[in-house]
């Protein structure tokens, strides 16, 4: 569900719960409004619409999310990128 890809790049499927993410990257994501995915996060990001591939969204720590593949319902993959790696 989390798939590293090179030096400050993750692979995440959508249904990765924040919680997970944030314990295996140090991120603090689940302390973000009420969002409990990453598509989740994602949704919320984009101002409640689903994302479309290729759209990217900065974080508040300066690392941000791309959407990699979405359906018009959900956002299937993304991609993490970390500004600094832990």
């Amino acid at each position: 569900q989390i798939q590293a890809e090179g030096a400050g790049r993750w692979r995440l499927l959508g249904s990765v719960p924040l919680r997970e993410l944030d314990r295996e990257l140090e991120l603090r994501l689940d302390e973000r409004g009420e969002a409990r995915t990453v598509a989740g996060l994602l949704v919320e990001l984009a101002g409640d619409r689903v994302p479309t591939a290729g759209e990217t969204f900065a974080l508040p720590d300066g690392d941000s999310l791309e959407v990699v593949e979405a359906s018009p319902r959900r956002v299937r993959v993304a991609r993490l990128h970390r500004r600094k790696v832990p």
